[in-house]
Order: C-alpha cells, then structure tokens, then sequence
C-alpha cells in the first residue's frame, strides 16, 4: 500500500465500526515491516462537534466516512489488504487533520 490508500478493515471483529482502513505513512520510509494506520469510521460515530469540523467527510465505495487520526495505529505492512481507493487528491486535509492531534492547531 502506499501513503493514503485505503483498504477493508480485514479484522471481522472490528469491521462493522471500522469498514476501512486509511494508510498514512510516507513511502519514504516503506522500509519498515509496519505501516502507520488510521480508521475511517461513519461520521455519526463523531459525537464532538468541534471534532466534526476538523474531520472532512470523504466517500469510500457510496459510504461517507471520517478519519479518526487520534486512533492512529501500527499494522504489519503485509496485513491490511490491497487498496480499494485513494484519498492521495485530500492530502492537504489529511496532514490537516494529523496537524490537529500534534499539535492542536
């Protein structure tokens, strides 16, 4: 996979909540045997208005969803799946939204 690609959630116990997966990770460093993950979760899951503001919604196969960058997570790099789409054309809001649990700007 490469830097905003997303792919199914292949954990069946998580899948309902979490049905896809958001690499964030840098090619640069695709040396490691981990890629850094983020969940993509339906919008509604997002209580915290403040949170929905900072949190675009983006479309996955006719399914809004949102990123939730403060459940960021190590995978093996083998373990996600292929990638079923791209968000790559976002990475502005992306990094926007990573910036945001960093740094609380």
């Amino acid at each position: 996979m490469a830097q905003f690609d997303v792919c199914r959630n292949p954990n069946a116990g998580t899948a309902t909540r979490v049905p896809y997966l958001l690499d964030v990770q840098h090619d640069l460093i695709a040396v490691f045997e981990s890629r850094a993950i983020v969940p993509l979760v339906d919008p509604a899951l997002v209580r915290e208005k403040l949170v929905q503001r900072r949190l675009p919604v983006f479309t996955i196969i006719d399914r809004r969803l949102v990123r939730m960058p403060q459940s960021i997570t190590g995978r093996p790099a083998h373990t996600p799946g292929p990638a079923v789409a791209s968000l790559a054309g976002q990475r502005a809001e992306l990094l926007a939204a990573l910036e945001l649990l960093f740094t609380g700007i």
